[in-house]
């Protein structure tokens, strides 16, 4: 079986993290713990149709009301923290709300006993 992970670039944070220091200044955004992977050859980019990268905005805003779909300009002034939240905003931003990376994995998974076994 293959399961798909997602992935965030060092290169995706950077340039969220630009984009935002662009807006704040030099703001401390984010715990630090968000650095992103580095790329490699498994990994592969996608490009989500307009509607989906709409719903992924809506989405956000389910977590916190205007993180996905108010403009940034907008947002900044109001959004009460300066945390991983906002960092992944700027960084969808920057990259584009479409863009999706993945990479599959196979993982081996234990064969069950034969006692466990359905017959």
């Amino acid at each position: 079986m293959t399961v798909f992970g997602a992935h965030l670039l060092r290169s995706d944070i950077a340039c969220g993290r630009e984009l935002l220091r662009a807006e704040l200044g030099d703001t401390t955004i984010g715990s630090g713990r968000c650095t992103g992977s580095t790329a490699h050859k498994k990994l592969r980019t996608l490009t989500a149709t307009a509607q989906a990268a709409s719903a992924r905005r809506t989405a956000v805003d389910h977590y916190s009301k205007g993180l996905g779909t108010e403009r940034l300009a907008d947002l900044l002034p109001t959004y009460p923290g300066r945390g991983d939240s906002l960092l992944l905003r700027g960084v969808h931003d920057a990259i584009g709300w479409g863009t999706e990376r993945y990479c599959a994995y196979s993982p081996t998974w234990p064969t069950p006993p034969a006692s466990a076994r359905a017959s």
